[in-house]
Formats: C-alpha cells, sequence, structure tokens
C-alpha cells in the first residue's frame, strides 16, 4: 500500500471512530451523501486537528478540499509537508507525535 493510501484509510478509520459514520471509498462524496452535515464537518475538523497537527484556518475552509476522503488526504498531507516524504508520500509520524502532541493544543498536561 502506498503512502496517499494509507493516509486515506488513515482518515477513513478516523471519520468511522471519531463520528461513527463509514465512508464506502475513497471518493465518495460527503456532503452530497449525507455522510457529513454541519456539525459531523465541525467534529471532523476537530478530529483532523487533533490526530495530524494541523490548525485549519478559516481561509483553508473550502468544502472542496473536505468533499472526500481522496480530497482531505490530499490537503492534510499539503499541511504537513514535514512528515509528507520528499516524492510526496505520507509517512507515519514518529512515536509520540500523532493526537496533536507538541503542537501546544488538546489536554494540558
Amino acid at each position: 500500500m502506498n503512502g496517499p493510501a494509507l493516509l486515506q484509510e488513515r482518515i477513513g478509520k478516523l471519520i468511522l471512530d471519531g463520528i461513527n459514520v463509514e465512508v464506502p471509498s475513497v471518493d465518495t462524496d460527503l456532503f452530497d451523501t449525507g455522510v457529513l452535515d454541519s456539525l459531523a464537518f465541525v467534529e471532523l475538523l476537530l478530529h483532523l486537528e487533533r490526530e495530524f497537527g494541523v490548525q485549519i484556518s478559516i481561509e483553508e475552509l473550502e468544502i472542496e478540499r473536505f468533499r472526500s476522503i481522496e480530497r482531505i488526504a490530499e490537503f492534510i498531507a499539503s499541511q504537513v509537508g514535514s512528515a509528507a516524504a520528499p516524492s510526496g508520500e505520507w509517512r507515519e509520524p514518529s512515536a509520540g507525535s500523532g493526537n496533536g502532541a507538541g503542537s501546544g493544543r488538546g489536554r494540558p498536561g
């Protein structure tokens, strides 16, 4: 399995575990199919920020970037440049860097 596919799988699991919805494929339109409504979208953003240690600004909230798992993976890969291999393939973060660790956000330590 290549880097982008691993990232897509991880995002699919995050959607399943975080908002309790199974997405049939990586190119399923999450809004048109009703998988995401406004509340679920906000929850997804929170989970993405925590899981990948990114901050998603208002300027970056273009619905097209979040329409499918495939597009979300492209967006996340562009946001976590240090975790992407030079070829643009996704690399798992090192141990202890998941769930927003070191991002200064989340639960107090």
